[in-house]
């Protein structure tokens, strides 16, 4: 169990941000970023506000 932690580890290490946006794009179509950006910065989103905790 340890050695599959492990690879699904160093798997996950290799993929960057960049390529789950460009994942996002082809999965669901070019304007599916804006919608996850406006849905990120929406209440509860990160709007830059200070936040407790």
């Amino acid at each position: 169990m340890a050695s599959a932690d492990a690879a699904w580890r160093a798997a996950l290490r290799r993929i960057s941000i960049a390529d789950l946006a460009w994942g996002v794009d082809e999965d669901y179509g070019p304007t599916a970023r804006a919608g996850i950006r406006t849905w990120l910065t929406g209440p509860g989103g990160d709007d830059g506000a200070p936040h407790d905790g």
